[in-house]
């Protein structure tokens, strides 16, 4: 006979068992938004729901204090421009393709994401510096990365670029833009989310350029402050009317 107790422990070493049982798995999550990264000035990694990340402009650390992350591996890198504060390819960990100023002209494709490089300048002008616009579709969502425009996009160009989601805006280069020109770029692209760059803030105080307070109190669009330089952004969750998202500095 099997006393209380010994029915007992058995009864509980029984329950302890069926509780170990392997449960299925489960099938692995599927990322749903667009996961954008401001890395400093006008660097960002923008990253799709299946991983694949872009990154844009990378900063040389000669010239701005942001903090470079330990785990900087893009898939893509595409540069505007060779102004050594966002052409530094070396800041990425690893050797993705890259695909910079006047050979990033018109549209190529990479790692399964179809790009368009819009020249800005003036390109009849001998020795131009030149700058390009870059545009592509993520996840449903239409990223426009200007790179450091020398004023209003003419016609052409901004035909070129199109319709527009996500529009990264220098506002802070007091050598190229002004406050004017900024304002005919927002109303020629019409973007649902406006992004702020390259402007001064305590990790820029090697170049001279003008903190985003000025543009911010006169362009005329709701301001969300994020709490985090990153943030996150799907079809479905894109304001109605122009919205000004402004990450925290890294």
């Amino acid at each position: 006979m099997i006393g209380a107790r010994s029915m007992m422990l058995l009864v509980a070493l029984a329950v302890a068992l069926g509780g170990c049982e392997t449960p299925p798995r489960q099938a692995p999550v599927t990322g749903t938004s667009v996961r954008v990264e401001w890395i400093g000035h006008n660097c960002f990694l923008v990253t799709s729901a299946l991983g694949l990340g872009v990154l844009l402009d990378p900063y040389d650390t000669k010239y701005l204090d942001y903090p470079v992350p330990n785990n900087l591996r893009p898939d893509v890198i595409l540069v505007s421009s060779e102004q050594p504060q966002v052409s530094n390819d070396e800041l990425a960990r690893n050797s993705p393709p890259v695909f910079r100023d006047r050979a990033a002209i018109g549209s190529f494709s990479a790692r399964g994401i179809a790009f368009r490089g819009v020249s800005t300048s003036d390109q009849e002008t001998t020795g131009a510096d030149v700058n390009v616009a870059f545009v592509w579709k993520m996840d449903g969502i239409v990223f426009c990365h200007l790179g450091l425009p020398s004023g209003p996009l003419t016609a052409e160009a901004a035909a070129q670029i199109g319709r527009v989601d996500v529009l990264f805006l220098p506002v802070g280069n007091p050598f190229l833009l002004n406050d004017a020109a900024r304002a005919q770029i927002v109303t020629q692209l019409a973007p649902r989310i406006v992004v702020p760059m390259s402007y001064a803030n305590a990790r820029t105080t090697r170049l001279g350029y003008a903190p985003p307070d000025a543009w911010l109190a006169t362009q005329g669009h709701p301001v969300r402050r994020l709490d985090a330089p990153t943030f996150a952004v799907t079809k479905k969750s894109l304001p109605t009317a122009t919205t000004v998202y402004l990450p925290t500095v890294p």
